[in-house]
This record gives structure tokens, C-alpha cells and sequence, in this order.
């Protein structure tokens, strides 16, 4: 192997280099497997010996001169913020940055790119423009329009990143911050989001199990409800997609009223002398009222919410389709712990088993069941208490904004979305 590309892999152990008869390929640079670098054997890598390629950055970083580049675009040099240089001061150090025309050694690695699959979240680390922009002779003539007013730029930032223990991720995002606050249409430092490899949570879908109906009934959905609804179906983002499904779930559960209570005011109100003795009626109304508002708190209002609208069978398919999930402590980045909400795997078979049953195996079933839909309650209460207050009181605990945890919360999104879908179907106002 070039021992200058011996070098690079030094630097960057993900990379693999590979050499044929008439070219070398280095892949998998930034640990990204959708391009590789493509160049003829003879070529000179004497340029690439000081350099990295942080995996959650658009950028390469030149070890000896501590400078990230980071891979911006060719754009119309008119454009004001081009000309900006800004020095930061990040935890007492010193960091200058500018736009200005890309290193050789950027130069050369776009002049290597080559695509091998479809652009994933980092866009082939913007590399595509500046290869296009480099080699004109390849240039269609509708590209040499589109470069024709053009230079190639990156952002530069110089400082000592060793006296930050080069953590590239949170000084980029302190950096973002402050640009921003400064000037809300200038660009920001791109950063990838380079997912763990964790477990991959089935969705859960009825057409999996059933036949897609060839008619179905519906009910007009209360506005507000079918408003979150659709608004949670067009967010990507599954924190948010949660907490809409919750309000679903807390709109609902804020004007419910129990059989008990409902029955109570239908009959006071059927009164035939409630017009001549309102202020009688009206005092008791509101006595009754009051001892519900007293005694009932918003969980438990929830809770009883979730067990009048909803059956164990409603959910069920939810919970099967990820059963290993809930069948487990689930521990969140930030430290909060979630505990298993199953506890016998084997539930469902004891809930829907046989026809013909002793009192005391129906019992069973139904002290199972209130059990179950007592436990999903108090997880989605304590999970959407940790989202929107970030520390939950009792435990003292969060659940970080990763993407590891939007996966995490996958399976649980599922089932409230399954929640808030059935419960906004059957409830009237």
C-alpha cells in the first residue's frame, strides 16, 4: 500500500482502501458508504497524510494547522455572507472563521468522488457540486451555465480543538447558536446524525393480520382532535408525533366525565321543577362537580379514559408486534428507566384463552386486563412527563434528545398512536 494512504487510514480507521490493476478506491470514508474516492494508480497522496474525516460532519479536519473545513458549495460570490470573518470564543479559546476557496486537499478528494448508492442524511458530504465544479471537461452544457458565475467555497474554523479534546459536535452546535442569533438566514454548520445500530421495531399494521375492509363506518371526529391527529401524521419527528398523540389522549380525557357523575347530572337535569329551583340545583351541580375535580387527578381522569374507550384486543396487536421491547426495562440516553410492561409474556394467551370459563378464571382475565391498561396509562403519563418537562419529579431522570432515543420510543409511539386514533373514532363531546 502508498504509505501516504497508510497514513490516512491511521488517521481515519474506517476507511478502506482498495487497489486494482489500473486504480485505487479508498470507501467508507466518514464511516459513509454511499460514495468512495476513485483515482489512477500513479496518483500522488502526499496531501492527504494530515487529515480526518469527522463522522458527523460535512468537513475535513487538518490535524497540524487545527482547522475544521467544512464543505459548503459553489455559490455566486455576491452572496454578503462570503465575505464575513468572525473570531468565537469557546470556553476561553480563541477560534477565527471565514469563507474562503477550498483547500488542495479538498480539490483533490472531490475530484475522486464517485457515487455508489443513493444520497443518504449527508448528502454525499456535499461533495457532488465540487466534483461537477472540477472536472469541466465532463461538464454538460447545462452545467457549465449553472457553474459559469460560481466559485467553490467552504467555511473554515481555526482555533485549538485539542484544548476542547477536538469535540467537534457541541462547539459546531454552540457555534450554530450564536449564528443565528445573529443573523436568521445565514447557513449553519451541518451536522449528521450518525445513528447507533440498535434493534429495528416492526410497525404494527392491521392489514398484516386482516383484510383491508371494503366498507367502513365512520364518525365525525371532534376538529381539535383530528387536527393533532393529522398535524402528528405530518411530523417526522417521533417526539413530537408523541406528545400529539398524547394531547389527543389529554383533550379527551380534560372534558370526560364518568357513567357515574354523566348519569347524575342527566337526571338532575331532567328535574320537571329545575327551572323553578335552579338555585337549588345549581348548588348541587356544583357540589358534585367540585367533589369530582377534587378527587379525580388528570392521570387518573386519563386512566379512566383509556379503560372505558379501550380494550385489551384494540391494543394488543400493538404490544405483540414488539413484545421482546415491552417485555423489558427500557433505559433512555439521559438515564431515565421505563419498566418492563409486560411481565409474563404469555398475557394475551391467558387473556383470550377458551370460551367456556369458571367465575373465578373470568375474574383472572379481567384483573389481567385492568392490570394491563393501568400499566400503559402510567408509561405513557410518565414518558410524555419526561419529554415535555425533560426531568421526571420522581426520578430525577431525562431522556436526551438523540436520535437513539427517537428510535427508542418507537414501539410506545405506536401504541399511543393506535390510542389517540380509537379513542378520537369513538368519543363524543
Amino acid at each position: 500500500m502508498d504509505t501516504n494512504l497508510e497514513l490516512l487510514k491511521k488517521n481515519n480507521s474506517s476507511i478502506e482502501i482498495k487497489e486494482e490493476t489500473e486504480h485505487i478506491n479508498i470507501e467508507h470514508l466518514w464511516a459513509d458508504d454511499s460514495f468512495m474516492l476513485r483515482y489512477a494508480i500513479e496518483t500522488d497522496f502526499s496531501t492527504l497524510t494530515d487529515i480526518e474525516f469527522p463522522n458527523e460532519l460535512c468537513a475535513i479536519f487538518h490535524k497540524s494547522s487545527q482547522t475544521i473545513e467544512l464543505i459548503y458549495a459553489p455559490l455566486v460570490d455576491t452572496l454578503p455572507h462570503l465575505t464575513r470573518k468572525s473570531t468565537f470564543y469557546f470556553k476561553g479559546i480563541e477560534f477565527k472563521t471565514e469563507f474562503k476557496e477550498p483547500s488542495e486537499q479538498l480539490v483533490q478528494i472531490a475530484k475522486g468522488f464517485k457515487e455508489l448508492d443513493v444520497p443518504g442524511e449527508s448528502n454525499y458530504r456535499n461533495l457532488r457540486q465540487f466534483r461537477d465544479y472540477y472536472r469541466e471537461d465532463q461538464q454538460t452544457s447545462q452545467m457549465k451555465v449553472y457553474f459559469q458565475d460560481k466559485k467553490p467555497y467552504c467555511f473554515f474554523i481555526k482555533g485549538d480543538f485539542k484544548k476542547i479534546k477536538n469535540e467537534f459536535v457541541p462547539f459546531c452546535k454552540n457555534i450554530n447558536v450564536y449564528i443565528k442569533f445573529f443573523d436568521r438566514k445565514a447557513p449553519v454548520v451541518s451536522i449528521v446524525n450518525v445513528e447507533p445500530k440498535i434493534e429495528e421495531y416492526p410497525i404494527p399494521c392491521k392489514t398484516s393480520e386482516e383484510i383491508y375492509p371494503e366498507v367502513i363506518s365512520t364518525n365525525e371526529i371532534d376538529p381539535v382532535a383530528l387536527d393533532l391527529l393529522h398535524i402528528a401524521n405530518e411530523t417526522s419527528n417521533s417526539r413530537l408525533k408523541y406528545l400529539f398523540h398524547y394531547q389527543v389522549l389529554e383533550y379527551f380525557a380534560y372534558y370526560y366525565l364518568d357513567e357515574e357523575l354523566k348519569r347524575k347530572l342527566s337526571n338532575l337535569l331532567k328535574s320537571p321543577d329545575i327551572l323553578h329551583n335552579y338555585d337549588n340545583y345549581s348548588k348541587i351541580i356544583i357540589e358534585e362537580l367540585k367533589d369530582y375535580s377534587n378527587n379525580t387527578s388528570d392521570k387518573q381522569k386519563l386512566t379512566k379514559l383509556i379503560s372505558d374507550y379501550l380494550t385489551v384486543e384494540d391494543i394488543s396487536y400493538e404490544i405483540q408486534s414488539n413484545l421482546k421491547y415491552f417485555s423489558k426495562d427500557i433505559e433512555f440516553d439521559g438515564h431515565f428507566k421505563l419498566p418492563a410492561l409486560i411481565t409474563d409474556e404469555k398475557i394475551f394467551d391467558k387473556i383470550f384463552s377458551g370460551t367456556k370459563e369458571t367465575k373465578e378464571k373470568k375474574k383472572e382475565k379481567e384483573r389481567l386486563r385492568l392490570e394491563l391498561i393501568n400499566s400503559i396509562s402510567d408509561r405513557i403519563e410518565r414518558i410524555r412527563n419526561v419529554l415535555v418537562h425533560i426531568r421526571e419529579s420522581r426520578e430525577n431522570k431525562v431522556i436526551y434528545p438523540t436520535r437513539n432515543n427517537n428510535r427508542k420510543l418507537l414501539p410506545y409511539l405506536y401504541l399511543i398512536r393506535r390510542m389517540s386514533e380509537i379513542i378520537a373514532m369513538k368519543y363524543n363531546v
